[in-house]
C-alpha cells in the first residue's frame, strides 16, 4: 500500500520552495515598509502572551536584520518606548540600524510619558500621516 504525504505537509514544501527568505529580504530591500504598532501586546487574549510575542517578534525582526524605514506607536504601544520596557533595547536597535521610531505625541501625552520618553520620538499627527502615505506597504500589528 503506498502511503501518500498530507496534504498540508505538501503545500508547506511546495511554499518553502516558491518563498525563500532571500526574497523576503529581496523584497524589504527595495521597498519601504512602515510598521504601525497600536499595543503593548500582539494578539487579543492573555497579555502576558500577547507581551512575550511582541517582544519575540521585534527581536526576530533585528536578529535577522530586516528593518523596515519607520516604526510607528500608537496608543498604548507609546509605552513601549519607555526605558524599562523589555523592547526598548530591541526599539533602539533598529533605530540604530536605519529604521526611524516615532510615537505618536498625543498618545504620549495621554499617557502621561513625557518625562519617560525620549523628546526625539514623539511625531505630530500630521507627520506620521505623511509617512503612512509615503511608503509601499503599512503593516499594523
Amino acid at each position: 500500500m503506498n502511503v501518500k504525504e498530507p496534504l498540508w505537509k505538501q503545500l508547506k514544501e511546495e511554499v518553502a520552495e516558491d518563498f525563500s527568505l532571500l526574497s523576503l529580504k529581496e523584497f524589504h530591500e527595495h521597498s519601504s515598509i512602515c510598521y504601525l504598532v497600536t499595543g503593548e501586546t500582539l494578539g487579543s487574549g492573555e497579555a502576558e502572551l500577547g507581551q512575550k510575542l511582541m517582544t519575540d517578534y521585534f527581536i526576530t525582526m533585528a536578529n535577522q536584520r530586516f528593518f523596515p524605514e519607520y516604526i510607528i506607536l500608537l496608543h498604548s504601544a507609546v509605552k513601549l518606548l519607555r526605558r524599562e520596557s523589555p523592547l526598548y533595547a530591541v526599539l533602539m536597535e533598529l533605530e540604530n540600524s536605519g529604521t526611524a521610531v516615532f510615537a505618536s505625541a498625543v498618545s504620549v501625552a495621554y499617557y502621561h510619558l513625557e518625562g519617560e520618553i525620549d523628546p526625539l520620538f514623539p511625531a505630530q499627527t500630521g507627520r506620521l500621516l505623511q509617512i503612512l502615505h509615503s511608503v509601499d506597504k503599512v503593516i499594523t500589528l
